[in-house]
């Protein structure tokens, strides 16, 4: 992004990394981190929970 010589270049190599990051599963990649996000959430409250 930073090689973007002028705004249309930038908003074209923009695009050409959002859709290389998401033929390489990005959006799955994102869902799963979300799930694991989440569940280590639920688990911090449930040890500040048990140690009140």
């Amino acid at each position: 992004m930073i090689f973007a010589h002028d705004e249309a270049s930038f908003y074209r190599l923009q695009k050409e990394m959002q859709n290389a990051a998401e033929s390489l599963g990005y959006s799955q990649v994102l869902e799963e981190d979300l799930r694991n996000a989440t569940a280590q959430n639920e688990l911090r409250a449930e040890a500040v929970e048990l140690l009140q």
